[in-house]
C-alpha cells in the first residue's frame, strides 16, 4: 500500500516536472523569436561601418547586406553564377549531385540573407548566404555559402568576409557559427579549420562514425554583454 506521503511525493515531482518542462519551452519558443529579429532585421551591418569597404591587394570593394527576396533577376544570376563557376564540380561528385532547381529555390529563400562585396562598377566579387537560426536547440548564425569570384581569390576577401560573419553573430549575440562543407573540399577545410579556428561540430554526421561525404563545422562566439538573450532554464539539458 502507498503512503499518503507517497503518493504527494509523487505528485510533487510530476508537477516539477511539467513546470519545467513549460520554462524549456517557454525558452525555445523565445530563442526562436530571438533569431526571428536578427532574421528581420534589414542592416545587421548597421554598428559595424568600418566593415562596409574592402581594400586590399588591389581591390577596393563595398560591403552591403541585403535580404534575397529584395534581389532582381540580375543580381540573383550573378550570384547562381559566381557559385555554379566555383561549386559545380564538387556537386557533381557529392552524394547529392548537381541539381540547379533545388540549388537556386535554397540560394533566394526568403529567409536567405546576403553579404555583397562590389567594385565601383558594380562587378560581384564575392558573398555570404547566412541565416540566423534555431539549430539543435543553439541559436546559431549559419553560413550556408561563403563564395569569392575566381578573379579574386587569394586576396584576403574570404577571410575578410569570414571575420565579419563573426562580428556580425557577436553584436547580434550569437553563441556560434555553423557550415558545412565537402570532404573532398581540402582547400576549404584547411581555411576553416587551420586559419580560421573551426572545428568539426558534435552534430555532425562525421563526428557521430557516420558515413558521409560532408562535415559539419562550427566555431564558439564570445557572448556580448550589452545584448539580452533568453536564457536555459537552470540544470536543462536540451536533447536535439
Amino acid at each position: 500500500m502507498t503512503s499518503n506521503s507517497g503518493r504527494s511525493r509523487g505528485r510533487k515531482e510530476k508537477e516539477n516536472k511539467k513546470a519545467f518542462r513549460k520554462l524549456t519551452n517557454d525558452y525555445l519558443c523565445a530563442l526562436d523569436q530571438f533569431c526571428r529579429r536578427a532574421q528581420n532585421s534589414d542592416n545587421v551591418l548597421e554598428n559595424l561601418k568600418p566593415f562596409s569597404k574592402f581594400s586590399k591587394n588591389d581591390l577596393k570593394l563595398d560591403i552591403t547586406y541585403r535580404k534575397a527576396e529584395s534581389f532582381d533577376e540580375t543580381t540573383s544570376e550573378e550570384i547562381f553564377s559566381v557559385f555554379e563557376q566555383n561549386m559545380r564540380d564538387m556537386y557533381e561528385k557529392s552524394a547529392v549531385g548537381w541539381i540547379k532547381r533545388e540549388k537556386w529555390d535554397e540560394l533566394f529563400d526568403n529567409d536567405a540573407r546576403y553579404v555583397l562585396a562590389r567594385d565601383d562598377a558594380n562587378m560581384l566579387h564575392g558573398f555570404v548566404h547566412l541565416r540566423f537560426v534555431v539549430e539543435d536547440n543553439q541559436d546559431v548564425l549559419y553560413c550556408y555559402e561563403i563564395q569569392v569570384n575566381k578573379l579574386s581569390q587569394s586576396k584576403g576577401l574570404g577571410t575578410f568576409l569570414m571575420k565579419l560573419l563573426e562580428l556580425i553573430a557577436f553584436y547580434n549575440g550569437f553563441s556560434k557559427i555553423m557550415l558545412t562543407v565537402f570532404d573532398i573540399n581540402e582547400e576549404a577545410k584547411k581555411f576553416y579549420k587551420t586559419k580560421l579556428g573551426y572545428v568539426l561540430d558534435p552534430f555532425s554526421p562525421t563526428a557521430q562514425d557516420e558515413e558521409c561525404d560532408y562535415e559539419i563545422l562550427s566555431k564558439s562566439i564570445k557572448q556580448n554583454p550589452k545584448v539580452e538573450k533568453p536564457q536555459l532554464p537552470s540544470g536543462a539539458i536540451l536533447s536535439s
